[in-house]
């Protein structure tokens, strides 16, 4: 399907860049087999996979550029990895989604415009626990298979990331009728271009990448922001005393741990 493989290579374009810095993360691309439900489909994807989490990204999704490096220190045995989703219909927002454990309702709205679910398939997920429920059926299989995860109370360990991660694309429309694109490139989406120059505090250590305290960088700005929060980096426009205060930690190392695809 044309259409499906200029939204598979829009993807790529964001995603694969992160993933090649990462050889513990696996990822993996399966064109879905007719023959199968969706569902079906996505249990044979978590069954191939050989990552300790599982996630699943859509082709006609976005993720942002900190995607991988936000999530990947903190797979360090948690069941669960909560962010939020930004979710447009035709391009236009519609919500910004709150992802965590402590949503224990499943999906759900507070009537005040506030959107809110526990468990999906989009988000990092110890693979033996999402194997406890098979995926099956379509449509509303991930819904079954989250469902049956809460029942079962297996999932209780979360790490959970204030910031999106996510992009949810949902169209109704057909921009091509309108002499529009079919497909909107990544320019379109310049909240995905964004970096910010830090200084790095202490030594950060992973399987392909490394950091040296002092040193000065560029960094996604979602990345940043978690880095500064944290107290592993501060603006360079931030005074020097700044970093002083900064908690007494000399190293902090990436986990190896892999990850499964559509996946990070």
């Amino acid at each position: 399907m044309p259409l499906r493989g200029q939204l598979l290579n829009r993807l790529m374009t964001v995603l694969a860049p992160q993933v090649s810095s990462h050889l513990d993360i696996e990822l993996l691309v399966k064109t879905s087999d007719p023959t199968m439900p969706v569902g079906e489909n996505r249990t044979a994807m978590m069954k191939q996979a050989v990552g300790d989490y599982v996630c699943f990204i859509d082709d006609d999704d976005l993720v942002n550029p900190n995607y991988v490096s936000t999530i990947y220190p903190l797979l360090d045995g948690v069941d669960y990895v909560g962010f939020n989703v930004e979710q447009r219909i035709n391009g236009s927002l519609r919500c910004i989604e709150k992802r965590s454990l402590t949503f224990t309702k499943g999906v759900y709205q507070d009537g005040q415009g506030g959107y809110f679910r526990d468990i999906a398939h989009t988000n990092p997920i110890r693979r033996e626990l999402a194997l406890r429920v098979p995926m099956t059926g379509f449509p509303e299989e991930d819904t079954r298979w989250a469902n049956g995860l809460r029942d079962l109370g297996i999932v209780k360990t979360e790490h959970r990331i204030d910031k999106v991660l996510y992009y949810y694309l949902f169209r109704t429309d057909k921009p091509e009728e309108e002499g529009k694109p079919a497909i909107p490139s990544i320019e379109e989406y310049p909240w995905l271009m964004k970096t910010t120059k830090v200084k790095i505090c202490v030594s950060i250590a992973g399987a392909d990448v490394g950091y040296a305290p002092g040193q000065i960088t560029d960094l996604e700005s979602g990345l940043a922001e978690a880095w500064i929060g944290s107290g592993l980096a501060v603006r360079v426009d931030e005074p020097e005393e700044e970093v002083a205060v900064m908690p007494k930690v000399e190293t902090a190392t990436l986990p190896a741990v892999a990850f499964k695809g559509r996946k990070h």
